[in-house]
């Protein structure tokens, strides 16, 4: 978002005048500053509705891809790296096929606490 607030899942609409903004913030203060950003805009009449969150766990995102990844036995012969940020996971590593990479990435993704992932340098040996 404009302004330099971090929110997850932003949505923003017009009704009647009033503007809505949905999303998840981390901190009450990252949710108070979009709806003072939307006033900043000129909007008079702002419905703040964000909602605050904790932030995801990176050290056991981090720990239960690094353990998933090595129980299925498709994956054998393939090593990953794995770091996550705020949720967002980059993977990287060597794979054999295509097949395990893509199996890879949905294993990560159906972490809980995970918002993105990202094949970083995830490449076929």
């Amino acid at each position: 978002m404009k302004g330099g607030i971090n929110l997850d899942g932003l949505q923003v609409y017009e009704i009647g005048g009033i503007v809505l903004i949905r999303g998840r913030a981390y901190s009450k203060s990252e949710a108070e500053a979009a709806g003072r950003f939307a006033q900043s805009l000129g909007y008079s009449r702002v419905a703040n509705l964000i909602q605050v969150v904790k932030p995801p766990d990176d050290v056991a995102i981090v720990r239960t891809a690094e353990r998933e990844l090595t129980i299925y036995r498709a994956l054998e012969g393939c090593r990953f790296k794995v770091d996550s940020k705020l949720g967002v996971v980059r993977v990287a590593g060597t794979v054999q096929h295509d097949m395990q990479r893509d199996m890879a990435l949905q294993i990560v993704r159906n972490i809980e606490g995970v918002r993105q992932v990202r094949a970083e340098e995830l490449v076929r040996e």
